[in-house]
């Protein structure tokens, strides 16, 4: 029985590593949309 909850503990907490990676992707992909925005926004006030 202990093993099994040792095993169940080991699957969570892969699984919260992934999700914990999912949401540093995501940040970094939010990071460089808004990036891109600043950028995007400098360029058109240039040209105005």
């Amino acid at each position: 029985m202990h093993v099994g909850k040792l095993t169940n503990f080991r699957d969570c907490e892969k699984e919260l590593e992934k999700a914990l990676q999912r949401i540093v992707d995501l940040e970094a992909r939010i990071a460089d949309k808004d990036e891109l925005i600043a950028v995007l926004k400098e360029r058109l006030i240039e040209r105005a």
